[in-house]
């Protein structure tokens, strides 16, 4: 039991470092991207693949509704971006669907990342993007979350000059939109 509690220490330090090192090589200007022509469906694939036990786990059941997307683009920050968002849901939402979308126009793709619940309070939507922020102190500091994932995802975002937002979904919870100009 402590193997396994050390363990997920470890991991979760991890994840903070390498969360600190992103916002930190956004802000300087030198985030590393390797664009390259990339299937963004095969990479939300994966990234659902990959979460989908832990959802569950939470009895979040994922729906996905993707358009067949081929952009230049960094495979692996748009992974890490949507993990993040997932990451959150599963922290966040509450017992129900999680819909992953994607649609592409002439000028840039959209991933959406929508749940039922319980949504974004009102008045902080603006702020949930900055680092450490949090939407709901005390429930944050009962899942573990460091306040670093969006900013993370809007770091990832920008850097691919792009943008992540977020609002109210149809859903009835909350909806995030990751788009990147093609």
């Amino acid at each position: 039991k402590l193997f396994l509690n050390l363990v997920k220490q470890t991991d979760g330090l991890t994840r903070l470092i390498e969360d600190l090192r992103t916002l930190s090589l956004a802000e300087s200007g030198h985030m590393p991207l390797h664009l390259e022509m990339t299937d963004v469906s095969k990479e939300v694939y994966a990234v659902a693949d990959l979460m989908r036990p832990s959802l569950e786990e939470k009895g979040l059941s994922l729906v996905l509704r993707l358009d067949e997307i081929t952009a230049i683009c960094d495979g692996a920050r748009i992974r890490q971006a949507l993990l993040a968002l997932l990451d959150n849901a599963r922290r966040y939402a509450q017992p129900g669907i999680i819909m992953i979308a994607s649609f592409e126009t002439d000028t840039n793709f959209t991933i959406t990342v929508e749940d039922e619940g319980p949504g974004i309070p009102s008045g902080i939507g603006g702020s949930l993007f900055n680092a450490f922020s949090r939407g709901d102190q005390s429930r944050s500091r009962d899942s573990g979350g460091t306040g670093l994932g969006l900013a993370v995802v809007q770091a990832i975002m920008k850097a691919h000059r792009g943008n992540a937002t977020c609002g109210t979904s149809e859903l009835g919870g909350a909806a995030f939109r990751l788009n990147v100009p093609k």
